[in-house]
């Protein structure tokens, strides 16, 4: 989903956050099912610039 975000965002695509979030919501689960707490602020960084990105695309 990764490479799916970062393509879907090189070409423009009004999709792309969405699936960059999406993509962070499942390794939030991940994290909390694995206890893998070291990669949860990495994770909320990321879903947060998505949000970002999404509203400053939506907005233009």
């Amino acid at each position: 989903m990764t490479l799916t975000g970062m393509w879907l965002a090189g070409n423009r695509h009004p999709a792309a956050w969405l699936v960059t979030l999406g993509n962070q919501a499942l390794w939030g689960t991940w994290i909390i099912s694995t206890g893998a707490w070291g990669l949860l602020p990495a994770t909320l960084a990321i879903a947060a610039m998505a949000v970002r990105n999404h509203l400053k695309w939506s907005a233009a």
